[in-house]
């Protein structure tokens, strides 16, 4: 792995959890994996 490719990732990894976070907090916990499939397309 390329070491400058490193902080972009960490970047992308940390947003998408971000987002998915987001999702389940607006959406609570429960329901079908492919209802948090959709909200976080």
């Amino acid at each position: 792995m390329d070491a400058n490719q490193e902080p972009l990732e960490k970047d992308l990894v940390f947003q998408i959890v971000g987002c998915a976070m987001e999702v389940l907090n607006e959406l609570g916990h429960g329901l079908r994996e492919k209802s948090y499939e959709r909200a976080m397309c």
